[in-house]
């Protein structure tokens, strides 16, 4: 992935251009957003099968990716705040002590604000600051080898995320940027479906300084 965003910066390097974005005040800006995230982990959840009360499942998560569209305004020069929505997938593998291990697979929905501030460099290039905010919805189901599916849970989330990013502008009102998510904030609860109760709540802040990196496409009018 590192290689892959040297090669698009040097791409972005040598296309010719002239002039600044319409990043004043009182601009729009429409942007999207595609991110990857390789972090891997390990996590103990309690059994929401009611013949296994209180058995720890193991669930290894893998790469996952992320879409968010957006519109911000510019309340000021270089400084804009904006919405954003955001969809989520993620695959990973799901055992405990008693059944066979599946494919876990989670989709996850959400929305939120963002306040980006920009530093140009120069006419082309400008490094950028954002924080950004919001409630997410995740609905996990397994798969096991037989190809059935199965759902008891369900989660929701409140997440803070810190981001660093460089921005190249390929044309007046068009900008391509890579980014790094540094920081993650997450609360998170999860319910059991069957029972009808929450059956975990957790509380996670996480340094993604080489996990989390994406690409994003603005245009500012």
């Amino acid at each position: 992935m590192k290689k892959s965003l040297l090669f698009i910066f040097i791409i972005m390097m040598a296309i010719p251009y002239s002039g600044m974005a319409q990043m004043e005040k009182g601009s729009w800006m429409l942007r999207g957003k595609f991110g990857l995230n390789y972090e891997r982990n390990n996590t103990d959840i309690m059994s929401t099968l009611p013949d296994y009360p209180n058995q720890p499942d193991i669930v290894e998560s893998v790469p996952s990716m992320e879409i968010s569209p957006g519109v911000g305004y510019f309340v000021s020069e270089n400084l804009a705040l904006g919405i954003e929505g955001m969809y989520g997938r993620s695959r990973g593998r799901f055992s405990n002590s008693f059944s066979e291990t599946t494919k876990l697979i989670t989709n996850t929905f959400g929305i939120g604000l963002f306040v980006r501030k920009y530093v140009p460099l120069n006419d082309k290039i400008s490094f950028y600051m954002e924080a950004n905010g919001g409630r997410d919805w995740e609905k996990p189901f397994g798969k096991n080898e037989a190809g059935e599916k199965f759902n008891s849970i369900k989660s929701n989330s409140v997440r803070l995320n810190g981001i660093l990013g460089f921005q190249y502008l390929i044309t007046k009102n068009i900008g391509l940027d890579v980014y790094s998510n540094l920081i993650r904030y997450t609360s998170k609860n999860t319910i059991d479906l069957i029972r009808d109760e929450k059956i975990a709540a957790e509380n996670q802040l996480s340094l993604n300084l080489n996990s989390h990196f994406g690409i994003g496409l603005n245009v500012f009018f």
